[in-house]
Parts: C-alpha cells; structure tokens; sequence
C-alpha cells in the first residue's frame, strides 16, 4: 500500500477548504439578491400607491374648484359634490393602506439591515441589486 505524500494531502484540504469558501460566498450572494427582489415589490407597490395618491388628490382639487365656480342648487354642483365625499373615502381608505405597506417596508428593511446584512459590502450589494430590480419592474 502506497502513503500519499503530506502536501499532497494538505494541498487537497486546502483545495476543498477554499471551493467551500467560494460556494458559500456565491450562495450569500444569491440569497442578496433574491432579498433585493422580494423587496423592490414592496418598494414598486409603494410607488404605485403614491401615483395613485397624487391622481386622487388632483381629483380633489379639481372637484373643489369647480364646485367653488358653481351655484349651489344646480346639479353639476350636487354631482361634484357626490364624487368629492367618494374622493374622501378613497383618501382615508389610501392613507390605511399606505401606512401599512410603509410599516411592512420599515420592518422588512431593518430586520435584513439589522440581521441578514451586517457589513457594508452586503448593504452595497443589497442597493446595487435593489436598483437593478427596480430599473427591471420600471418603479420611478
């Protein structure tokens, strides 16, 4: 029976060490950029909220002025008025849902700033990989 030669041993280990090394850096790296994509949803659904704040608020305003230049006991006056209280609504039912989705991003982003990302290499690849996301989904 043949006894292998010690460096050939230790080069082996050595070799084995290093290729778990670079499969566990490539895993961390992947699993960086799937946070970054389960993270630009939030963060695309939260500019699609705000885009549909500013388009109910120019509705509220519109209404406004136009009931400002209306006489009080005509039916355009009571039709705008109608869609106005309807506005409301969907301004309170918009702000429930954009404080929660704002919450949802807050925890979300400390628990992977706090607890998955404690080096500033890993946030540094999070925000790359997050505008690369965002860029992908067209969120502006």
């Amino acid at each position: 029976m043949c006894i292998p030669n010690p460096t050939i041993i230790k080069c082996f280990w050595i070799a084995l060490c290093t290729f778990n090394l670079i499969s566990c850096k490539a895993k961390e790296e992947t699993n960086i950029i799937l946070m970054a994509t389960n993270f630009s949803n939030l963060e695309c659904r939260a500019f699609a909220m705000r885009k549909l704040r500013y388009n109910l608020a120019d509705k509220i305003r519109f209404a406004e002025d136009s009931i400002a230049n209306l006489p009080p006991g005509c039916i355009q006056y009571k039709n705008l008025q109608l869609q106005l209280q309807k506005y409301q609504v969907d301004k309170e039912n918009s702000l429930v849902q954009s404080l929660q989705l704002a919450d949802t991003i807050k925890l979300q982003l400390d628990s992977i700033l706090k607890i998955r990302l404690q080096s500033s290499d890993k946030i540094k690849l999070f925000d790359k990989a997050l505008l690369i996301e965002m860029e992908k989904k067209n969120c502006k």
